[in-house]
């Protein structure tokens, strides 16, 4: 078996799966998972969705050289952390958890899609070492400032919508840059998200949408 699916059960614990070495994805979403374990002998993994669940801590994915994606969204992990050992990552998806701080990716320099989207998340740091990320989505957290993205400048898509940004700044060198989502005087009562498509380079004008 390469693909398991137990997508939107009452599962609590993640056990019995020792035998599935060829396993390749493990869907695991909508359960009532409280703790990632029991995953030492997967070492074949390359996809692993475990959204909607009730996980606290990132911990015990050691062994997992293949792994190319790992969907933690919409969980309770307030630290990212435990992340080695990861040199075929490329996607991470941590939305919709309590989050405060961007830190710990080093080991991940590999990583092209970084998702913290709906965190507690005020300032961005952290992403220097990213060199090669091209997807980044940091919307509905607390960010005040665009900084600290010198060393991301493959990024196609930055998403920053629905934060507190009140200027457009630091954003001369992403020249590839393709997508970028702001929220400017988001605090106030006409909140306007302002989205550009194409190249900063360019004059191309931002869309305003009244929300």
């Amino acid at each position: 078996m390469e693909e398991l699916e137990l997508y939107d059960n009452q599962i609590t614990k993640i056990e019995n799966l020792a035998k599935l070495q060829k396993l390749r994805v493990l869907d695991l979403s909508f359960n009532n998972i409280r703790k990632v374990e029991n995953l030492e002998e997967l070492a074949n993994l390359e996809i692993m969705y475990l959204l909607s669940n009730r996980i606290k801590v990132i911990e015990n994915l050691e062994n997992k050289p293949k792994v190319k994606e790992i969907e933690l969204g919409s969980n309770k992990i307030e630290k990212i952390e435990n992340l080695r050992d990861f040199p075929s990552l490329q996607t991470l998806v941590l939305a919709k958890n309590k989050i405060a701080v961007i830190e710990n990716l080093a080991p991940i320099c590999h990583l092209r899609v970084l998702n913290l989207t709906c965190n507690t998340i005020s300032k961005i740091q952290g992403l220097e070492s990213l060199v090669y990320l091209e997807e980044l989505y940091l919307a509905e957290n607390y960010i005040e400032k665009i900084e600290n993205l010198d060393k991301n400048n493959k990024l196609l898509i930055l998403d920053l919508s629905y934060n507190k940004i009140a200027k457009m700044e630091n954003l001369e060198h992403m020249t590839v840059l393709e997508d970028l989502w702001v929220s400017l005087g988001v605090i106030g009562k006409q909140n306007r998200q302002l989205r550009k498509t194409g190249l900063l380079e360019t004059n191309a004008q931002f869309e305003d949408c009244v929300f």
